[in-house]
């Protein structure tokens, strides 16, 4: 048992210094202006058919060259990734190339529910593909 000003001096009379940790930093920042959509999905994960309900969510791989950021859609029936895209910037169009991919290969019909790890979920009415 000892105290932290004897640890200090003697880490000093050694030449030791202690690694802090690094401060948290936030690196999305939520518009205020935009309300957060309803939970549609209320905690259901099952699909009872194709493209009724898709999830979506970014994740950070880092690398040598800094961070990956990537940016999947998955379809709740059958646990596909049916959309997905990669950036090395976190950015609104990471999040819709890979909505748009899914859009395009699996053409869903209107009413779908698209929700996000925000618990905020959309149904999307008019689809345009191209």
């Amino acid at each position: 048992m000892c105290s932290e000003n004897r640890v200090a001096r003697l880490m000093a009379l050694e030449g030791l210094q202690a690694k802090q940790t690094r401060r948290f930093r936030a690196t999305t920042r939520r518009n205020k202006a935009h309300r957060a959509a309803p939970n549609l999905l209320k905690r259901d994960f099952t699909a009872e058919r194709p493209n009724r309900k898709w999830l979506a969510d970014l994740t950070y791989i880092p690398t040598l060259e800094g961070w990956l950021y990537l940016a999947t859609i998955l379809d709740l029936f059958n646990r596909r990734i049916v959309g997905w895209a990669m950036s090395d910037r976190m950015t609104t169009d990471l999040t819709l190339a890979a909505l748009k991919m899914a859009i395009r290969q699996r053409r869903p019909e209107p009413g779908i529910v698209h929700h996000s790890d925000r618990a905020a979920s959309t149904p999307i009415a008019g689809i345009r593909t191209s």
